[in-house]
């Protein structure tokens, strides 16, 4: 032990043992391979870079094997050859990234024991690439017939290219995995703070290995928390020994897991970290990079204050209600044959209303009535408004259908016209449930603030919610909404939920 301003703390210079010879400092993880400086260079790499790396391996590996089989199949030279190769390759990718198959969790955690592991991992990473890939393939066959006399490419060619692209990448994913993942690819991390934010965040990454962390432990200059174990993780000595800490663990990243330095040498230690080249994150930036959410253990009223003004929206609002309108209608013409089928289907499954309608809260608490398709049996809600739970009794055999591929939702581009609704925000929910989670979550209310979507980021990025747990945890993707919210990412979340929609998920 030694003492820093009247307090005993865990000291990272231990006294020598009885042998003469000096003690291990405060136990860290032991590190389960050698560093090499290749190991080290990948450890550096952010994980936006992985992504970025891990898209570059699919550009060259389909373009090869788009010109393999193009030049082996092809009927005659065309000068649109090279066109349509931008095409493949573009459909294939776009595939891979609506079906999140550049997300961590498609990513295996820990390097392959044996073959046979091997080949586990391989048949299931190839599954989800049958999926996306196999619809891409039909897109890609369906325009090549349309222009045969562009891309004269005979059908067998287009087969061979699919199964081979869905191969290649799936195995390249593997390899990924090995490098990127695997234990000697882990970033490095110590976190500071050992609060009930801290202890959380570490839960969180530890349940998810596959992005490629490994936490050593924490840091708190809490002299009651010196020594004590959070997570399986022990508090490794206070904030001032983070540079060296850093140094013993060969560290990469640091994540500030309390709202600023506390203190002045904390704010000491972080400089030196960072001057080291050592990045330092903070928690809530963290959370949003690897999971899409702001977490509201680690927030406070001024966050808000700081991260939910318009003030510099106004152009974006603007093209947002262009946007709705126009994609309302669209909408509604596109979808207009499939609306009909709808209203046939219902009335055939049996007696009742083709419609349903809600009062739902919208921007700034206020309510409307929002239109749906009916796919619940007509006493579904005789004894008073519950949530709809997985494989809920009281919805019909056509509504079933209906919701998992959101048909029953197309009525709701009216309230987009009617400008109740707009296509991409926080799902709208009811008074009586409103009012029940406003007790219960914290901050609950803010999310109106903005008006409610007929889809959204926590709807794409979440399991439909029946609970106060879920209606947490969505909040938490509400928020990353609204704090980063543009066109561009209204743009991203429409194109998710088309693959949400094609696999026919998260909705009960």
């Amino acid at each position: 032990m030694q003492r820093l301003k009247g307090q005993e703390i865990f000291s990272t210079d231990a006294p020598p043992a009885a042998d003469g010879r000096p003690q291990q400092p405060n136990p860290l993880p032991k590190i389960r391979s050698a560093t090499t400086p290749l190991n080290r260079a990948f450890r550096r790499y952010t994980f936006r870079e992985r992504q970025i790396l891990l898209m570059l391996g699919d550009l060259l590996l389909l373009t090869s094997l788009y010109a393999a089989v193009t030049q082996t199949f092809l009927l005659r030279p065309s000068p649109s050859f090279g066109i349509f190769g931008v095409f493949v390759v573009l459909t294939y990718m776009s595939a891979c990234w609506l079906m999140d198959l550049y997300q961590p969790s498609t990513f295996r955690p820990d390097a392959l024991r044996t073959p046979l592991d091997e080949l586990i991992d391989y048949l299931k990473m190839a599954t989800s690439f049958v999926k996306a890939l196999g619809l891409a393939t039909l897109l890609i066959g369906t325009v090549s017939f349309w222009r045969t006399n562009l891309y004269p490419v005979e059908p067998k060619a287009l087969i061979i290219l699919g199964i081979g692209a869905i191969l290649a990448l799936s195995y390249w994913r593997v390899v990924f995995a090995r490098v990127f993942v695997s234990q000697t690819g882990k970033k490095r991390v110590i976190v500071v703070g050992a609060g009930k934010a801290a202890q959380q965040l570490v839960q969180r990454v530890n349940q998810k290995p596959q992005l490629g962390y490994e936490i050593g432990g924490y840091v708190d200059d809490d002299p009651r928390l010196l020594g004590a174990e959070f997570e399986g993780l022990r508090v490794l000595g206070p904030c001032s020994a983070l540079p060296r800490l850093i140094r013993l663990y060969d560290g990469d990243m640091v994540i500030q897991g309390i709202s600023g330095a506390k203190t002045a040498e904390t704010a000491q230690a972080m400089a030196e970290s960072l001057i080291s080249g050592i990045e330092i994150l903070p928690i809530t930036d963290f959370y949003e990079r690897h999971f899409g959410v702001v977490p509201i253990h680690s927030i406070n009223h001024s966050w808000f204050i700081y991260n939910f003004s318009d003030t510099h929206r106004g152009l974006y609002l603007q093209l947002k209600r262009i946007f709705d309108a126009i994609g309302a209608l669209i909408g509604l013409i596109v979808f207009s044959p499939i609306m009909l089928l709808a209203v046939l289907a219902i009335k055939l499954d049996g007696p009742g209303p083709v419609f349903y309608s809600q009062i739902r809260v919208g921007v700034r608490g206020k309510h409307f009535r929002i239109y749906k398709f009916r796919s619940m049996r007509t006493d579904a809600e005789v004894n008073g408004a519950v949530w709809a739970q997985k494989d809920d009794p009281r919805i019909t055999r056509i509504g079933r259908f209906m919701r998992k591929t959101r048909i029953d939702e197309f009525p709701q581009l009216i309230n987009v016209l009617r400008g109740d609704l707009s296509l991409v925000g926080p799902r709208p929910e009811r008074p009586e449930f409103v009012d029940q989670l406003k007790e219960d979550i914290p901050y609950y209310g803010i999310r109106h603030i903005v008006k409610p979507g007929l889809t959204g980021w926590a709807q794409v990025r979440y399991a439909y919610g029946a609970s106060v747990a879920d209606a947490l945890e969505k909040l938490q993707y509400d928020f990353y909404y609204i704090k980063n919210r543009s066109i561009f990412l209204d743009i991203e979340i429409i194109l998710r939920t088309i693959g949400v929609v094609v696999m026919r998920k998260g909705a009960q």
